[in-house]
This record gives C-alpha cells, structure tokens and sequence, in this order.
C-alpha cells in the first residue's frame, strides 16, 4: 500500500487531545491543488507517517510532530462536498472535488463575534435543521487561573459552543451562543497534560425529543454524551453581526505570513429564529 493510500485509509492519532485526524485523498502528496492555504505542518506530519511505514494498523505520531492543521469540519451538501477550515471574525470554507481534492470555490465572511471564552476553532461536522442554518459546535479554550491539580506550565479549561450558519453560500455566520454549552470540569480526573479538556466530537438532532445529542470527549480518558434541548439552546443565542468594509479590506491588507497563524449534514424539525436575528 503506497503511503498516499495509507493515509486515506487509517486515523492518525496526535496531539494531547489524541485527536482522530482525517487525512482524505484530498492530500495524495499535493496537499489541495490551487489552496493558498499554508500546509506545511501538514506536510512535515505526512513525511513522518510515510517514515513509519505502511501497516493495517493505527499510527501514532511522535510528540514533535502533532502540530498540525487540524479541527478541520466536513459536511455534504446537495451532494456535494465543503469543509470548514476556519471559524470566528473570519469564516473560510471551501468546496472541493471528491476524490480528487480540486478546490473549486471558495468562502470568506467577516463578522463580529460575541464569545469571549477563546478562539474558535473546530469541532462536530455541522448539522443542517430544518430551520435553515447548520448549527456547528465547536471547541475553544480559556487560561484555567485555580486548576484542581496546579502545574508549572500554563494550563487550559476548555469550552463547547455553538454557531450557526446560512445554509447557502457564502454562509454566513448569524448566531452563535452567549455562554459555553458544556465546559471542562473543575475537578475531574485531568488529562496528562493538566488540562480540563472537553471536545465536540460529534453533533445529531433528535426530533422525537426536540434536543440535540452531542458526542464530546472528556479529559483524554473518556467520552460523554450530552443532550441540550432545542428550546435552552436557542435562549442562549446572540445575533452575529457583519464588519464593516473598511474593517475587512485592513484584514485582508495583513501580510500572508500573519493570516496563517491564526461528513453530512441532515434535515430536522424548525425552531424559529427570527426574533434572535433581527436584521442581522
């Protein structure tokens, strides 16, 4: 098995989060044709995978090389095939050919975002409802200041939340809620790392209970499920408003070197949103 096959076919596990990442054909040694998106990281992490050799089994890369472009969210729509690369002020999504990897559009929006519990950065593939948005839960970190278990490093409590974007290009983002959803615990059993970590793995709708059922990982040695009814989820929402053109065009001046730092949605039951909205 030639190691661009390899990749396709087995999870690679990295990072403290021991995060699944999905290395698809999209890469096949390319890395996304006709993507200015930066891929190094990636790269390196694709060299050492090959080093390791080629096996049935999963592979586990060294600390050193984690570091990778990660958190990335796929969905499907009207067959065919997106993913989220980044979240916050900035939404950049992209559509893609499927095997192939070709990008053949892609998606900027600007907006200001009120969540004040760190960046925004992925989560569960969104889910589209049939109230016209994705909803799409992901995971952010703030500084922990009292951790149960103190260490000498800095050590992080992270966060679940959720926003939601228009279902049709450029998709825009429009809501996004006030307070997390879930975060990590104060007193649980931590992770190797020191860290209270919790982490959105995956996102369903249940219609019969009008709740969502999400599908999180919890301090690296475990996994929970939570349910959220619709009603409380919807109450906690603030509208997402659009910068302004000035605001966008001095972001989109920042040298290149500085923007770089820093699978299938289904159809559910209505909730009403427009009084959230507004004009938004």
């Amino acid at each position: 098995m030639d190691a661009e096959r390899m990749l396709y076919r087995l999870p690679i596990q990295c990072g403290h989060f021991r995060q699944k990442i999905f290395f698809c054909p999209l890469y096949k040694g390319h890395f996304l044709h006709d993507c200015p998106i930066y891929f190094g990281k990636n790269r390196r992490a694709f060299e050492t995978v090959k080093r390791l050799g080629q096996s049935e089994k999963e592979k586990t890369l060294p600390l050193k090389n984690w570091l990778v472009d990660k958190n990335w969210q796929f969905f499907i729509r009207e067959n065919e095939y997106y993913c989220i690369y980044q979240a916050g002020e900035k939404h950049e999504l992209f559509r893609f050919e499927y095997p192939e990897g070709t990008i053949r559009k892609k998606y900027n929006t600007y907006s200001k975002i009120p969540w004040g519990y760190g960046r925004i950065s992925g989560g569960a593939s969104p889910v589209l409802h049939s109230d016209g948005f994705y909803y799409s839960f992901f995971h952010s970190w703030t500084e922990w200041k009292n951790p149960a278990e103190k260490q000498t490093w800095l050590q992080r409590r992270y966060h679940v939340g959720v926003y939601l974007f228009e279902e049709n290009p450029p998709f825009r983002i429009k809501l996004i809620s006030e307070y997390p959803l879930v975060s990590g615990s104060e007193s649980d059993r931590l992770a190797g790392s020191g860290h209270s970590a919790v982490f959105p793995g995956s996102a369903l709708f249940d219609t019969e209970k009008n709740e969502w059922i999400l599908a999180i990982g919890w301090n690296d040695h475990s996994c929970k499920i939570v349910r959220i009814p619709q009603e409380k989820l919807i109450s906690g929402l603030l509208p997402v408003s659009r910068l302004s053109y000035l605001a966008i065009q001095k972001k989109e001046s920042v040298p290149v070197f500085k923007k770089l730092r820093g699978l299938g949605g289904r159809m559910y039951r209505g909730s009403g949103l427009k009084k959230i909205l507004g004009k938004n």
